[in-house]
This record gives C-alpha cells, sequence and structure tokens, in this order.
C-alpha cells in the first residue's frame, strides 16, 4: 500500500452625486451628528465578513459495523490534503452548503495563461475503489483546511487555492456500495485494500457527523451500521 492509501486514512458600484442644490429656509438636510443619521461605521453590524481561524488537522475514523464488505471509489493524487473518501458541508443558515475539504479533483474552466502549468489535473491513476472489510476501520486525517475554485491559479495540477476555514457548523460525509466491478474481466475474489482499474456499483448509502469550528481535536466518528 502506497502512501497516499496510507492516508486514506470564495462592484463597488460608483455612486456620482451631480447638481448639489443650494441650501435654502426648507433645507431639511440634518446637521452632523444628527441623531437620525444612519451611515454605517467602521463597526456596522452588517459586515457579514466571514472570521476564519487556523484549525489542526482532524482524524475522522471511518469504520464497517456491518457483516459485508464496503466499496468506496479512491483516486490516489501525488499531493497531500485530499481526502477523496469524505464530502464536505457547511452550515449557511437553515441550509447546508458545499465545501470541500481536499484538493479537488479534475477541476476545469482553467484559464488559458494557466494552461501550460497543467491545469486542469488529472490523478496518478486510473479509476479505483478501496475495500473496507466487515468489521474493519480506518482513519482519514483532514489537514483543518478547505479549498475555493480559482481559475486564475493554478497549484499542483488544479485551478484552487487552499485556505482556513471560516468558524461555523460543519458535516462530513462517507458513501458506501455494497459490490464494484472491474474492467477487465470479473474482479478476483481475494482482491483487497485498493484495486486499481475497478469502480463502485449497487446502491450507495452514506453516512455523517457534524461537528464545530474550531474543533478541539477529538477524532470525529463515520460508521456503517
Amino acid at each position: 500500500m502506497g502512501p497516499a492509501a496510507a492516508r486514506f486514512l470564495l462592484l463597488t458600484t460608483g455612486l456620482l452625486l451631480t447638481g448639489c442644490p443650494v441650501a435654502d429656509d426648507d433645507d431639511t438636510t440634518p446637521p452632523e451628528g444628527d441623531d437620525d443619521d444612519t451611515t454605517a461605521g467602521d463597526d456596522d453590524d452588517d459586515d457579514t465578513t466571514a472570521e476564519t481561524v487556523s484549525q489542526d488537522p482532524v482524524t475522522v475514523t471511518l469504520a464497517n459495523a456491518t457483516a459485508d464488505r464496503l466499496y468506496f471509489p479512491y483516486v490516489e493524487w501525488w499531493s497531500e490534503g485530499l481526502n477523496d473518501l469524505l464530502t464536505c458541508a457547511v452550515q449557511d443558515g437553515e441550509a447546508w452548503g458545499s465545501c470541500l475539504a481536499g484538493l479537488p479533483y479534475g477541476v476545469a474552466e482553467c484559464s488559458e495563461a494557466n494552461r501550460g502549468q497543467h491545469c486542469p489535473g488529472e490523478p496518478d491513476g486510473g479509476s479505483a475503489v478501496l475495500i473496507l472489510e466487515a468489521g474493519e476501520s480506518g482513519e482519514v486525517v483532514w489537514p483543518g483546511t478547505l479549498w475555493s475554485i480559482d481559475p486564475e491559479h493554478c497549484l499542483e495540477g488544479v485551478c484552487a487555492r487552499e485556505g482556513d476555514p471560516t468558524v461555523g457548523r460543519y458535516q462530513f460525509s462517507a458513501t458506501a456500495w455494497p459490490a464494484m466491478g472491474c474492467f477487465h474481466g470479473e474482479c478476483p475474489p481475494d482482491k483487497a485494500g485498493i484495486v486499481w482499474e475497478a469502480y463502485v456499483t449497487g446502491d450507495a448509502r452514506s453516512v455523517h457527523v457534524e461537528f464545530d469550528v474550531p474543533h478541539a481535536g477529538e477524532p470525529l466518528e463515520l460508521t456503517f451500521p
């Protein structure tokens, strides 16, 4: 099992004022300091700038508590920080929005200037499957950063940037399949671990766990019952 297998473990509008009127007796312009002045100051309560935080790496335990094998799509990258086994979501009011807990896979729409810098990216190998045996568990380590798509920035094969997460409520999910197929004939029954040139099949099911950022560092648990 290679190193990657061991890891499986985001207009200023110009307001032009012209024709300033001459003040007269009916001028109702409030004087400076008037109580009705609603001009927002530097500490305006409507400031929606999100606070970011430096988050330590978080261990996520992935466990198969079923009596059968579980199968996960697997992509091996040359870069640290990829968790293709985890799907990330962040709470936005009463809804959930998507986030990228690892280096995104196959990001397109890079700028023409970056195409010569190996954008968009491709994984090291072809389609693969990770097998988690019945009763087996493993660890996935989230490095504590999130990624955002940026077509003007090329890094290690993808157009994206890595940064600190915002403070808030998050969710990690993992999705498993009950079977796999192999591109070059039947899959050998004794295959285990990572199987190359394979794909998942059947009815998928997911489990998830919610947590807050900043997170104290205790392991998170994703268990398939």
